[in-house]
């Protein structure tokens, strides 16, 4: 790890413990769980996102749909072409929480 001269290094906490959940049908749940008091800290869902989190998680999930439609067609047709969901947010970093 570099040190960092202007700031102290982060020392984190143990007991506590984050969880992200993204499935098939467009949810997305950060969780962040103090382990050792057994409670939940902070719950974010898709509806209590950003609106440039909320909209770049629409467009993932939009272009996913879009290639798998593609995906289909393309091995009907015996071709294999290659697309990637990655790269959405490089327009722009978006806070997602």
């Amino acid at each position: 790890m570099f040190d960092r001269p202007d700031r102290p290094l982060y020392q984190g906490v143990d007991n506590i413990f984050v969880g992200v959940l993204l499935d098939l049908d467009k949810h997305l749940v950060v969780t962040v769980v103090d382990a050792m008091r057994r409670k939940i800290l902070a719950i974010r869902n898709t509806h209590s996102l950003s609106k440039e989190g909320h909209d770049l998680l629409q467009r993932y999930f939009h272009q996913r749909q879009e290639h798998s439609k593609r995906r289909q067609v393309d091995q009907k047709a015996h071709r294999h072409i290659t697309q990637t969901e990655s790269g959405l947010g490089s327009a722009g970093v978006a806070s997602i929480c």
